[in-house]
């Protein structure tokens, strides 16, 4: 799907994870903002995303977004990465993917 579409509006496939991801954002992120209306609040925004039924268009990265009691965020973990320098600059791992957990003290 996302291939077909690059193609039709002419834009070089270059970073197929990177490139989802957008079009993944861009179906997305405008059908939550207009859910909002004018309540402008980070959970009822997170909410937005939950409650979307039509998430055809999602991407393997993102299947079917879902957020557990307390958990307003898509993904749990990072990578650290640096942006190489030069004309056309690159990203450099510099980690592997880290979780930050949570740890109750007794």
């Amino acid at each position: 799907m996302l291939k077909r579409w690059l193609k039709i509006r002419k834009i070089p496939a270059t970073n197929l994870d990177i490139q989802s991801q957008m079009y993944f954002l861009g179906w997305m992120l405008p059908g939550a903002i207009s859910h909002m209306r004018s309540e402008f609040f980070r959970d009822y925004f997170m909410e937005s995303f939950d409650m979307m039924h039509d998430q055809d268009y999602a991407i393997a990265v993102f299947p079917r977004l879902t957020f557990g009691s307390g958990q307003r965020y898509a993904s749990k973990g990072c990578y650290i990465v640096q942006l190489a320098k030069g004309e056309q600059p690159e990203l450099i791992k510099k980690s592997d993917w880290i979780i930050h957990l949570i740890t109750e003290s007794t």
